[in-house]
């Protein structure tokens, strides 16, 4: 961690990725609407470690960063675009 003058912590870990304030967190619901997939191929995808990027926060209690999600994407259309 990094620290400022005074010794105050700067909110930064280092080697983190930065994100906007104002990146929106989505529910697994959201997600699943916005991809058409059902929450439960998100959960199946989650655990193969084949979805988009999540934050636990707790047994029942998952995010999505809106960016992520969209970096998450755009990687997947990037990927199928040769594969045709």
């Amino acid at each position: 961690m990094r620290r400022h003058e005074w010794g105050q912590w700067n909110g930064q870990v280092e080697g983190a990725p930065m994100h906007q304030a104002s990146d929106r967190l989505l529910t697994t619901a959201e997600v699943a609407d916005r991809l058409n997939v059902s929450p439960a191929t998100l959960v199946g995808w989650r655990y193969k470690r084949q979805g988009p990027p999540a934050i636990i926060l707790s047994r029942r209690a998952v995010r999505y960063r809106e960016s992520a999600l969209q970096a998450w994407l755009a990687e997947h259309e990037a990927a199928s675009d040769g594969a045709a």
